[in-house]
């Protein structure tokens, strides 16, 4: 192989190799912007003129300047609209993923990705910078089930979508964050939030409130159904055999193969409807909220033991008060919701060094009646206030009560649109 058409030929069949290669697997075929056109040589024929060679050649490359002008252009058009700068996925900085990061789609008409296309699926980090991911199909429209459906421990570059497709169906979406891989798979039953479950991501836990079960994320088809009528939130264990799930009376914790409980936990006394939130460093321990029954309804936090050989424990924080950790410093906050937070119904406050409480006032725009705390980052407090006809997401920011400072995430830009179908990186609720 020692002729420029040979040596020519061999890359472009290379390339073709590498593009066709993801149509013969499962995934959801998807149109790429960011790669490059190909141009397929005709096959070898060892008795061809040299002349026709040299003009076979000479078309092809202007072929290819041409293709790569009009790609340049499409790159340039969708890359460089807003104030934002556009990258691909391959310069994610994975490192960095975390907490303050969300995925968001841009649609037409609804949500404002700035410098986003309609349609596709981007990676936004908190300074605003987008990373494309991929085209979402526009079939059946997908939405992110709960806001816990992506991020650590174990959904860190996979997200699972979901759309109610009618009959007590649910299309799952599995979308591939570092490859833009796409896999649909139709489960029967609507279902409340989805996650992957074990390592390799062959399995989805399903909770749909009164019912909960795995499924095969090849096939949809139902693994494990688990015991219980209630279920209030998931936590998955460290070593992803076992699952928390909370109900009116009880914490249990359910073998993920068998779906049996293992043992119960019990609550803290006056306490009902608790909902797990977050595990502790080391696993061993997890935070849950829950609800004070009587005329005085009150929520409070409480650190639960995983091998229940512990009560649980309200932590040192002021009486009548939860905090939470910013980058800067400490705050209190109030609610009478398990979780559910409505600013209007939340009192803040600075917590000082000592343990004094600072009040802290709630800037005018968050008083609302939508407006609801969804998470805690390092940077703030997650704010989003949904549309009034509650089918969707008129605008999210991050509010810092250190500081005062409010920085807009996005904002819904037209009226009528379908959700803002957006996700923010799993990490400790309120």
């Amino acid at each position: 192989m020692n002729t420029l058409e040979d040596r020519l030929r061999a890359a472009l069949s290379a390339r073709a190799e590498v593009v066709t290669q993801p149509m013969l697997t499962r995934s959801l075929p998807v149109t790429d912007p960011d790669a490059a056109p190909v141009l397929l040589l005709p096959p070898h024929q060892q008795h061809r003129s040299r002349r026709l060679v040299a003009v076979a050649l000479a078309v092809a490359a202007v072929l290819l300047v041409a293709f790569g002008a009009v790609a340049l252009h499409r790159a340039t058009t969708d890359k460089t609209v807003g104030p934002a700068h556009v990258r691909p996925r391959s310069a994610i900085p994975w490192g960095q993923v975390g907490t303050g990061w969300m995925l968001q789609i841009a649609e037409p008409g609804a949500v404002d990705v700035p410098g986003g296309t309609p349609g596709w699926l981007y990676l936004i980090d908190p300074d605003g910078v987008l990373y494309r991911i991929c085209k979402v199909p526009q079939n059946d429209v997908y939405r992110y089930p709960e806001l816990a459906a992506w991020g650590a421990p174990f959904n860190t570059d996979h997200v699972i979508l979901t759309s109610i497709i009618g009959n007590a169906r649910t299309s799952l979406l599995e979308i591939n964050l570092r490859s833009g891989a796409l896999h649909a798979v139709t489960v029967l039953g609507h279902w409340s939030t989805a996650e992957f479950v074990d390592a390799t991501d062959a399995s989805i836990l399903l909770n749909g409130v009164s019912k909960m079960v795995t499924v095969s994320a090849d096939t949809g088809q139902v693994e494990t159904t688990f015991e219980g009528s209630e279920f209030y939130s998931t936590l998955i264990s460290a070593d992803r055999t076992q699952v928390i799930t909370g109900s009116m009376t009880t914490f249990s914790v359910l073998d993920v193969a068998t779906g049996r409980v293992v043992r119960t936990l019990d609550l803290p006394n006056g306490y009902n409807h608790c909902f797990a939130n977050s595990w502790l460093p080391g696993g061993t321990q997890f935070v849950a909220r829950c609800e004070r029954g009587g005329p005085s309804t009150a929520t409070a936090t409480f650190v639960f033991s995983f091998d229940g050989v512990k009560p649980p424990v309200r932590p040192a924080v002021p009486a009548g008060w939860d905090e939470v950790d910013l980058a800067g410093g400490k705050i209190a906050f109030k609610t009478d919701q398990p979780n559910f937070y409505p600013i209007n119904g939340m009192s803040f406050a600075r917590l000082s060094p000592t343990g004094q409480l600072e009040p802290t006032v709630v800037p005018a725009a968050f008083e609302d009646a939508r407006w609801s705390l969804v998470f805690v980052t390092p940077a703030g407090l997650i704010l989003e206030n949904p549309s009034p006809d509650g089918n969707g997401i008129d605008e999210v920011v991050s509010w810092n009560p250190l500081t005062g400072q409010v920085k807009e995430l996005f904002r819904r830009a037209g009226n009528g649109g379908p959700d803002g179908m957006w996700v923010g990186w799993r990490t400790t609720s309120p």
